[in-house]
C-alpha cells in the first residue's frame, strides 16, 4: 500500500517538478523500512502468532539468516535513503531515517506490549509517510494543505485499525503478558475506538470546508469514504464485537482514501 500511496504521490504532487530516477529512492527507502518493521515484528511475534493462529514469516524458520533478514532490509532502506539525500544535499536528515528505525526497533522490542503507546506509534509512522513528500519537497500551499488533511484523516482510521487488531491478538497477547489496552481493559478500547470515529468526522468536516480541496475530492470522499464509515460508527454503537472484520474495513477505507488523492 505505501508503494501505491508514494507512485500516486508522485503522479499528483511531484511529476512536474521532480525526476522519477530521484524520487524512486525515497519511495524504496520509505518501503524497505515499512517491510523491515513488519518482518521484524514477525520475528518477536513468533510465539504469539502460534498462539492466535496466525500466520508469521517465522514459524519453522530457524537459520541465522531469516533472523537476521529485517536488519538486512533496514540497511537496504537507509541505504536507499541516504542516495536520495545526497541527490537532493540533504545528507543531514539521514538522522531522520535512523530516527525511524530505532523507533521500529523499540516498538518491536517492548512498546508495542505496553497500552495505547504502540499504537500510536504506528499510527504516527503512516501519518510521517504522508507528510515525507512537505518534508523533503518544496510544494504550493494548496498541495501543503491537500496532504496534512490527508495525514490528519489517515490517523483516527489507523490507530482503530491497531486497536481492532489488538482485539483479535487478545488470546496471544494474554499469554504472553503483552499489557495491550484490548488485554487489560476492554472497555477503555472499546471506547477509544468510538472516539476516533468521532474525531475523524470532525476532521471531515474542515476538510470539508476547506477551500483548497477540489470539489469532485471532497464528493469522493464524502460517498466512498465518510458514509461507509458512518455506518459502521453507528453499527458499532450497537454491537462492537467483530473484531476480524473491522480490521480489512479500515484497511479497505485507507485503500479507498489512497485512490481519492487523485482527485485533489
Amino acid at each position: 500500500m505505501i508503494f501505491l500511496l508514494y507512485v500516486v504521490f508522485y503522479e499528483k504532487f511531484l511529476k512536474q517538478y521532480e525526476r522519477f530516477s530521484v524520487f524512486v529512492w525515497l519511495m524504496l527507502a520509505v518501503v524497505l523500512i515499512a517491510a523491515a518493521g513488519n518482518l521484524e515484528n514477525d520475528l518477536f511475534d513468533v510465539h504469539t502468532d502460534y498462539f492466535n493462529g496466525k500466520n508469521n514469516f517465522y514459524h519453522g524458520e530457524n537459520a541465522f539468516l531469516h533472523k537476521i533478514l529485517p536488519y538486512i532490509i533496514y540497511a537496504l532502506g537507509l541505504g536507499s535513503a541516504t542516495i536520495f539525500l545526497v541527490l537532493k544535499h540533504k545528507t543531514f536528515y539521514v538522522w531522520y531515517f535512523l530516527a525511524v528505525i530505532m523507533l521500529l526497533f523499540n516498538y518491536n522490542h517492548s512498546v508495542k506490549k505496553m497500552p495505547v503507546i504502540g499504537n500510536l506509534i504506528v499510527s504516527a509512522l503512516l501519518m510521517l509517510s504522508v507528510l515525507n513528500i512537505p518534508v523533503f519537497y518544496v510544494l504550493h500551499y494548496k498541495a501543503q494543505v491537500e496532504l496534512l488533511f490527508l495525514a490528519m484523516l489517515v490517523f483516527p482510521v489507523n490507530m482503530n485499525r491497531e486497536l481492532a487488531k489488538d482485539f483479535v491478538d487478545r488470546k496471544g497477547d494474554s499469554m504472553m503478558q503483552y499489557e495491550t489496552l484490548a488485554v487489560i481493559s476492554p472497555s477503555k478500547a472499546l471506547r477509544l475506538m468510538f472516539f476516533h470515529l468521532i474525531l475523524w468526522f470532525m476532521l471531515f468536516i474542515l476538510f470539508l470546508l476547506n477551500k483548497y480541496i477540489a470539489v469532485e475530492a471532497k464528493i469522493f470522499y464524502s460517498v466512498s469514504v465518510a458514509m461507509p464509515l458512518f455506518v459502521h460508527l453507528i453499527r458499532f454503537a450497537g454491537s462492537p464485537w467483530y473484531f476480524e472484520r473491522y480490521v480489512k474495513f479500515y484497511k479497505m477505507i485507507l485503500l479507498l482514501g489512497l485512490f481519492g488523492i487523485i482527485l485533489m
